[in-house]
């Protein structure tokens, strides 16, 4: 995986508003997808099958990506930055 570049994430960031965040990427996927009508779960696949693909172009392991989003998830549930 590409290193990324280590910002603090501001003091309002709180897991409420990291789901809201989430929920606007799922958003944008029903708008940009075939049909508006399917559910949060079909979008959420859509993007993230999307967001394999992109992984792939970009050269990302999705799969370790997907490892370090869960520990960052983890982190973020027990209220650390």
């Amino acid at each position: 995986m590409k290193p990324s570049p280590t910002t603090a994430a501001p003091a309002d960031h709180t897991n409420a508003s990291r789901a809201e965040d989430g929920a606007q990427l799922v958003a944008l996927q029903a708008r940009r997808g075939r049909s508006e009508q399917d559910d949060a779960e079909t979008n959420l696949t859509d993007a993230l099958a999307n967001l394999m693909h992109f992984a792939e172009r970009e050269g990302i392991d999705f799969e370790q990506a997907i490892d370090e989003a869960r520990g960052h998830h983890a982190a973020e549930l027990r209220g650390e930055p």
